[in-house]
């Protein structure tokens, strides 16, 4: 026992992974007693817990470790305990030594959920900046310069004027990125400090996660530093939903993009369907698209999101819904002027942003600008509450498709909900901030 003491303490002093908003949660004899993980290594974990526990020394429990989405969990033991005063906190708790009953198991799921949060090296043409208010002199002003960001914090630069900054103090900052129109307030608390030529660098972590922070930094990283993209930076903690100002929405460029757009169908349909990854990429193409127009989403020049517009002009032979679903055009769309949107695909990387909306958003338009009042659109199942939630309704009754193995639902939009193209915006916005919401306030 105290051979396997001693090795977990050396293997601690090299900080295996990062525990930085790692929670934990220990089951035992049908109690659940929630804590904190101080350190996390390759061969056990130091956790934080409250002193009224039922847990001792020798003891076996289930324990699952999680931040974010990422979790994992084993079956482990308690090797030491010892007393532990929370220096933010008043009163005392109980901090004890954990190791996997199972060690090998530990191993092969921790390294893959827990990595180490990358932080970005800024663009040194476009630097964010930081203002602070000196917590020790009066009225005294603070100026950052930043040269990392990352999910959990950042590194800054600072005059050897600011005497008196230590690690572990906790300033209020005001962070200013060059893609943002305002300033963003955050609570940051000083991981290191350290003196490097004629100035001090300083390392900062979020004290609690900032929706508004998440969010403008990854906005920042996408249109600043190469390569990145929405998928990377979730893997590094970031919610993405808004994709920034490198995206454009426009129709295609007509016989260059179909190649193009057939391959972006194939992948992003074929992503959750092991049926369709059969499929030959020729199918994704089909007699529709001759009489549509194309809608695609380029980044950077590369579609990441396409969809089309049948105009159906009163042809019942145009409607994808009638010819290829058999769905019943003269029992629920008789009489009415309406469009049909189908195809709708994104780039598995660009899922969870707003892609969908600036495609809806465009279809709107053009639907208004046609004198279009409906729209009509052919949906999954585990896409009808996304669009409920943009004033479509089901119609009709749901339609079977042996072919794909699915049930389809018919929804039509009414755009009369959306008047004015400030509407339409306002409406696009008010949804984003409900799904960013949902997602940024989440550790």
């Amino acid at each position: 026992m105290e051979n396997q003491t001693m090795e977990m303490r050396k293997n601690r002093r090299q900080k295996f992974y990062n525990s930085d908003g790692v929670k934990v949660h220990i089951a035992k004899d049908n109690s659940i007693y929630p804590g904190a993980v101080q350190d996390l290594s390759p061969t056990g974990a130091a956790v934080i817990i409250k002193g009224d526990e039922d847990l001792k020394l020798g003891d076996e429990m289930d324990v699952i470790f999680y931040r974010g989405e990422y979790e994992f969990s084993y079956r482990a033991k308690i090797i030491s305990e010892s007393e532990y005063q929370n220096p933010r906190h008043e009163g005392f708790g109980r901090r004890l030594g954990i190791v996997p009953v199972d060690s090998e198991t530990f191993k092969i799921k921790s390294v893959p959920v827990m990595p180490r949060k990358q932080r970005y090296q800024v663009n040194q043409f476009l630097p964010p900046t930081i203002t602070a208010t000196h917590p020790l002199i009066f009225n005294e002003v603070m100026y950052f310069r930043v040269s990392e960001l990352g999910a959990n914090g950042l590194t800054a630069h600072t005059s050897l004027r600011n005497v008196g900054l230590s690690k572990g103090m906790s300033l209020q900052l005001f962070l200013k990125l060059p893609t943002s129109p305002s300033e963003i307030p955050v609570s940051m608390e000083i991981t290191n400090i350290k003196q490097v030529d004629d100035h001090f660098r300083v390392g900062f972590k979020l004290r609690e996660a900032s929706m508004l922070f998440n969010e403008d930094v990854s906005q920042y990283i996408l249109a600043t530093v190469p390569g990145a993209s929405p998928a990377s930076l979730r893997a590094q903690g970031f919610g993405v939903l808004r994709t920034g100002p490198s995206i454009s929405v426009s129709y295609s460029g007509g016989a260059k993009d179909v190649e193009e757009i057939t391959n972006l169908r194939h992948t992003s349909y074929s992503a959750g369907n092991a049926l369709l990854k059969q499929t030959p990429i020729d199918d994704f193409w089909d007699v529709y698209d001759l009489y549509s127009r194309q809608l695609v989403i380029r980044s950077d020049g590369r579609i990441v999101g396409a969809c089309r517009v049948i105009f159906p002009n009163n042809t019942a032979s145009r409607i994808e819904a009638v010819n290829k679903y058999k769905f019943p055009i003269e029992a629920e769309l008789s009489g009415i002027s309406f469009i049909e949107v189908s195809r709708l695909c994104v780039h598995p990387e660009y899922q969870k942003t707003d892609l969908y909306y600036k495609l809806l958003e465009f279809c709107l338009r053009i639907a208004r600008d046609t004198e279009n009042r409906y729209m009509l659109a052919i949906l999954l199942p585990d896409r009808v509450a996304l669009f409920e939630k943009l004033g479509f309704k089901v119609i009709g009754t749901p339609i079977d498709y042996p072919e794909h193995r699915v049930t389809l639902f018919p929804m039509l939009l009414d755009c009369h909900l959306y008047a004015s193209d400030t509407a339409i915006e306002k409406a696009i916005e008010q949804r984003q901030q409900s799904i960013l919401k949902n997602l940024g306030d989440k550790k």
